[in-house]
């Protein structure tokens, strides 16, 4: 990643996204134990989070083809990127009529970044589009956070039910 300058000549960083692979799992650690945190308490966190489990789950989607990360990275100068967030989505046939439906199972933008996450999101409506899901799953966010994603959703053409 090569950093820019603006007009008067100062440094200014590069915000990317990229999907990373399997290989790639162990970078989201931290904000992934961050996002089971901010969401202690709710039912679908019950259990309690375990790094190894997630790794493993995500190895298995990501090797099948059915599941995709994406990462929104900033140029971090000398040192490298540092990833500011993540967004891990699956495949998979609906159990009704077996159409194809694409699932966001965890997002999170590291505080100091929030507001930037909207890239995370055109990913995966992008590649919901290209495997031609009929039904998207995104609002698992919303029942964690209302305050946070309920209006985000519905300002972006989505209907909670």
């Amino acid at each position: 990643m090569a950093g820019a300058t603006d007009q008067r000549g100062a440094q200014k960083k590069i915000n990317w996204v990229c999907e990373i692979p399997a290989g790639a799992l162990g970078l989201l650690k931290e904000g992934a134990a961050a996002y089971f945190q901010e969401g202690f308490g709710h039912a679908s966190f019950a259990g309690g989070f375990d790094f190894e489990t997630f790794e493993l789950f995500w190895r298995t989607q990501l090797g099948s083809g059915a599941g995709r990360i994406w990462v929104t990275t900033e140029d971090g100068g000398p040192g490298g990127a540092v990833i500011t967030g993540a967004l891990g989505a699956v495949s998979y046939p609906w159990f009704y009529n077996a159409s194809t439906t694409a699932a966001v199972v965890f997002w999170y933008t590291i505080p100091g970044y929030r507001g930037k996450g909207l890239d995370l999101f055109r990913a995966f409506e992008a590649w919901a589009a290209e495997i031609g899901a009929k039904r998207w799953s995104v609002g698992h966010l919303a029942r964690l956070m209302p305050e946070k994603f309920a209006k985000f959703y519905e300002r972006h053409g989505y209907q909670l039910n």
